[in-house]
């Protein structure tokens, strides 16, 4: 049985892009850190900015609507973020790992080359989704959830597919040139701000047909600023003239579909099951409970969109050593940032809840559960974004998929006798699942261990 440090050696000479860069030698390990804490402290701006605002628009949302009101537009948003999903056609880290390597070389007529193709694939896949959510909401609001009150929110809602597709990719793209903060703030910041300018005049007028109309409005006006800033960060290079082949982004992008499509399962498996088994107030209980406890996870995402085109770009390289310090570093910064939040938030559970109402301090003990699990992920480290940078993709796939399935077959199980509390159980412990899936994975496709040690130094073993 071949070592893992030999495959990777394997690897890295069939599947490396020569960069003349390399021959110079990597930076020594302080510079990996000033660069991961650097952009990390941006991006975590901008996501505590976003899950700031977003929590101001789900108090709102709360208190205008209450839990059934609130849960309704939750069970709706649900919908179309699985459309939304589903249309990007796993677009997003293939666009980080291909615009990512192809900028490390300057190659930036290729880059543009990338970026248009994923947008015009996305884009028809976008409008087909949109259809089908218009066409189909009345069937999946009275015949699958059994809540005619849905069908309002869900067909305007499904508007917004097209934009949020175009605005993702659009910061992913700007993640692949590093520009991390503007990616950050189109991804996390604009949405819910737009939101919560919206929301104090639509939804005590309109409820959660109102709510939704502000998500179509702020999609739309976000996926605007998003083409704005990318078009503004290619400077002088917006000009030149690229393409990349269409049969090679999807050869990419498909495994990490199926990734997304499982992910996303897995991710929204409980609120679909409560909407299915539960009524709209506990749908709206377990949604304000699992966004607070995204409070700790949001360390994770903010981190790896920082590191994630670094391992593409070191991988690209063939640079090993160096690559072997960033996963080591990503780790160790994940688990510092995400200690303090994970605290306060499983302490202070009764109290944040109430600020949303007294209804919502019943999902005190799910919001604990749920935080467990995200604290399990983040210990795990970047295992996830390893693989996916460096070309496994199938094996994110198939982590997710393992867990994807013991997500439905939990919550099945679970949720019709446990509610909210058996849908956040279900959570905590497939979404750690794949991270330690991955991780396994991760050592033995690359050599690399991605568990925190809590180093900042890049050593390891």
């Amino acid at each position: 049985m071949r070592h893992p440090v030999e495959d990777h050696e394997r690897l890295a000479e069939t599947e490396r892009i020569p960069d003349p860069a390399a021959e110079s030698g990597p930076p020594e390990g302080p510079s990996h850190l000033k660069g991961v804490l650097t952009g990390a402290a941006g991006a975590f701006s901008m996501r505590i900015a976003g899950a700031v605002l977003a929590l101001g628009f789900n108090v709102v949302l709360a208190r205008f609507l209450g839990a059934s009101g609130a849960g309704v537009y939750l069970l709706a948003l649900t919908v179309v973020t699985v459309g939304t999903v589903l249309s990007r056609l796993g677009m997003d880290n293939a666009l980080v790992r291909f615009v990512a390597a192809h900028a490390s070389r300057e190659d930036w007529g290729t880059v543009r080359g990338v970026h248009r193709t994923a947008m015009a694939i996305a884009g028809g896949a976008s409008l087909a989704v949109m259809v089908l959510l218009i066409a189909g909401g009345p069937f999946l609001a009275e015949s699958v959830f059994g809540k005619p009150e849905l069908t309002l929110p869900l067909r305007i809602m499904a508007l917004a597919v097209l934009p949020m597709s175009f605005a993702l990719l659009h910061g992913e793209s700007l993640k692949g040139i590093e520009r991390i903060i503007p990616s950050q703030f189109i991804q996390w910041v604009m949405l819910p701000a737009s939101l919560l300018a919206l929301s104090w005049a639509v939804l005590p007028r309109w409820g959660a047909a109102g709510g939704a109309a502000a998500y179509v409005a702020g999609a739309a006006l976000t996926a605007a600023i998003a083409a704005a800033v990318w078009r503004r960060s290619l400077g002088q290079h917006r000009s030149e003239a690229g393409t990349f082949e269409a049969g090679r982004l999807l050869r990419a992008s498909t495994p990490l579909m199926w990734a997304a499509s499982l992910n996303m399962i897995m991710t929204w498996i409980g609120m679909v099951a409560l909407g299915v088994f539960a009524t709209s107030a506990d749908v709206g209980v377990f949604g304000v409970a699992s966004r607070l406890s995204v409070l700790v996870g949001f360390v994770v995402i903010a981190v790896n969109s920082v590191a994630s085109p670094r391992f593409a770009a070191l991988h690209a390289a063939g640079r090993a050593a160096e690559l072997k310090r960033m996963v080591t570093i990503t780790g160790g910064v994940m688990a510092i940032l995400a200690g303090p939040v994970l605290v306060a938030v499983v302490v202070m559970a009764e109290p944040i809840l109430a600020v949303f109402g007294d209804e919502f301090v019943a999902g005190a003990l799910p919001l604990r559960v749920l935080c467990i699990g995200q604290a399990l992920l983040v210990l795990t480290g970047p295992a996830t974004p390893l693989l996916m940078m460096t070309g496994h993709e199938l094996q994110v796939r198939n982590a997710i998929g393992v867990s994807a399935l013991l997500s439905v077959a939990l919550n099945a199980i679970l949720v019709p006798t446990h509610g909210i509390t058996g849908a956040a159980v279900a959570s905590a412990v497939t979404l750690p699942l794949v991270n330690l899936i991955a991780s396994v994975q991760a050592w033995r496709r690359t050599g690399l261990v991605t568990i925190t040690r809590l180093s900042l130094q890049g050593r390891g073993s």
